[in-house]
């Protein structure tokens, strides 16, 4: 996955910029429940998309919770 800006990770994270790490960690666990790659397990394709969304928002995470914390 190539590098993300702060605003791309909001945005993966459909959240305003700014946000702060509880608004992150919530709307996490929400879109993971979402897109978790074992809720698509019957269909590949399907499977595929939902692992590439899932690194997606744990990368999106990830990035803004180290900005946060080194603050």
């Amino acid at each position: 996955m190539p590098n993300m800006d702060f605003e791309t990770c909001y945005a993966a994270l459909e959240l305003q910029f700014g946000a702060g790490l509880k608004e992150i960690n919530e709307q996490w666990r929400k879109l993971s429940r979402i897109h978790h790659p074992d809720r698509h397990a019957r269909d590949p394709k399907k499977h595929h998309i939902a692992q590439e969304k899932q690194k997606q928002l744990n990368n999106a995470r990830d990035l803004l919770k180290l900005s946060l914390i080194h603050i």
